[in-house]
């Protein structure tokens, strides 16, 4: 019958070997051993050593999980806090990194000492290079929100687009002055209607902001009308100026308001 040393001297040549496969035996087979945590046996080092098998597997989380356990149970355990240090500093941790690493600084070798400053020395580097990084987004986002502000002022102030009535279901039958800003609905059978009125006043603040005619590109969609557009052809406009096409339901209102005989007034 095997018992948990006989266990731990085969998980000991597996992991001798480096093979990934053998190392995966071996992991079994502490994991089993700290399950029956038998009299005599150093947990401790159980876990050290599952901790450098998840380590590396590249199974951070559980490396540090198993580290952790190791220095409650030896506080001293310089390699553990080595290893979570590294672990840690993998998971982008850099400040339980930086904590653990100059803990085991304290009690490792010379050699070891030195190999752990340059590994601060590196996570410095890459704090340094994230915060810059950080703050040059930041202030990038600054520089891009100031600036929309200002050119919204300046739209604003330039072309003195004035405020729309928040309800664009008003009914319109003499129409507005020509100095306003909002379109009409226009349909010859029923006179003005305004049930879909914020699909021109939406074209129209579009080609204010622009700069662009309506009147041309009217004409270049719908050569035979003068005074208005089709539904078809409005559509395609209203794709045109705004970048996005009437909805499937502002296409049907419109053909059941004006019938196969309608058509759109333009004017402003």
């Amino acid at each position: 019958m095997k018992t948990w040393r006989s266990a731990l001297r085969d998980a000991n040549k597996l992991i001798e070997s480096g093979d990934r496969v053998h190392l995966a035996s071996a992991l079994y087979l502490l994991l089993e051993i700290i399950w029956l945590d038998p009299r005599g046996c150093n947990l401790a080092t159980m876990y050290l050593d599952t901790g450098s098998i998840y380590l590396a597997f590249d199974h951070l989380e559980e490396a540090a999980k198993a580290y952790r356990n190791c220095l409650r149970l030896d506080y001293f355990n310089w390699k553990a806090r080595y290893n979570l240090g590294l672990a840690t500093a993998r998971l982008q941790d850099f400040v339980e990194a930086t904590r653990q690493l100059k803990l085991a600084l304290k009690a490792c070798p010379i050699d070891i000492a030195e190999e752990i400053t340059k590994i601060l020395k590196e996570i410095d580097q890459i704090q340094y290079s994230k915060n810059l990084r950080a703050y040059k987004d930041a202030t990038k986002a600054r520089v891009f929100t100031t600036q929309i502000l200002e050119s919204q002022n300046v739209i604003s102030g330039k072309l003195g687009v004035p405020n729309l009535p928040e309800d664009h279901t008003i009914s319109h039958r003499n129409g507005l002055a020509l100095s306003s800003s909002t379109p009409h609905l226009l349909d010859v059978s029923h006179e003005w209607q305004g049930g879909l009125a914020s699909v021109l006043h939406r074209l129209h603040a579009f080609a204010r902001l622009r700069h662009i005619d309506i009147q041309p590109k009217m004409l270049r969609l719908n050569p035979t009308r003068t005074d208005g557009i089709s539904v078809q052809a409005l559509d395609e406009l209203v794709a045109r100026v705004t970048g996005i096409p009437l909805s499937m339901t502002e296409r049907s209102d419109l053909t059941l308001m004006l019938g196969n005989y309608g058509y759109v007034a333009l004017s402003s």
